[in-house]
């Protein structure tokens, strides 16, 4: 039977979001179930309410957030109910070719921005989309391969920016820039992405930031 939740719906481009009732579809086998405890709005959700990313209206935004799992499908074998977990904006399968070849970024079973199949309705069947994971709701779901389980202590309103924001940051220094120990790293702008840019630039060891 699908749940009943909360959402934050956006309805017109370059107007606020809107509170809604909505039912969400019971999980399939391959997918879990979470209960949103914690969620953020990031650039990515901005641009998609201004029209800059396209995406199918109505939708429900957001990728970044924390929360507890309350149901699985009978295939999946990594999380459980009572899982405190992270959903993740770019997942990885750890089977595919990108997968395989280090590539997990751009893995080939899960597409964020792809044209998702609608798992949401309004309460009189109108159909709503999901921008990225639709994530800004009370309840979410998500495939097995697109959640990551946390420490059970780890603060759900802290960590939930790590679903995008730090691994934004953070992999910037390390991966795109590929910050080397004992070198001079200047950051341009400390905002979310830039204050995590300089802590993936102090794990990488850099000496002057």
């Amino acid at each position: 039977m699908p749940t009943k939740i909360k959402a934050a719906v956006l309805r017109e481009v370059n107007k606020p979001l809107v509170i809604e009732e909505l039912l969400l579809d019971d999980p399939r086998p391959d997918e879990v179930l979470i209960k949103v405890h914690a969620a953020g709005l990031c650039h990515s959700d901005l641009n998609s309410m201004e029209g800059k990313f396209p995406s199918k209206l109505p939708s429900v935004v957001g990728h970044e957030a924390a929360g507890v799992v309350i149901a699985v499908g009978d295939r999946v074998r990594t999380i459980a109910v009572g899982d405190h977990v992270i959903p993740l904006f770019s997942p990885e399968c750890r089977e595919c070719a990108n997968c395989i070849s280090g590539k997990t970024n751009v893995c080939l079973q899960f597409d964020p921005m792809g044209d998702h199949e609608t798992r949401v309705t309004t309460l009189t069947g109108e159909p709503v989309h999901r921008s990225t994971l639709g994530a800004t709701a009370t309840h979410a779901l998500m495939p097995e391969i697109a959640v990551v389980k946390v420490r059970d202590d780890a603060p759900l309103n802290r960590i939930f920016y790590c679903g995008c924001g730090v691994t934004t940051g953070v992999g910037a220094a390390i991966w795109t820039a590929g910050v080397e120990r004992d070198t001079t790293v200047i950051v341009f702008g400390v905002g979310g992405i830039g204050l995590n840019a300089i802590q993936g630039a102090k794990l990488a060891g850099a000496r002057l930031i």
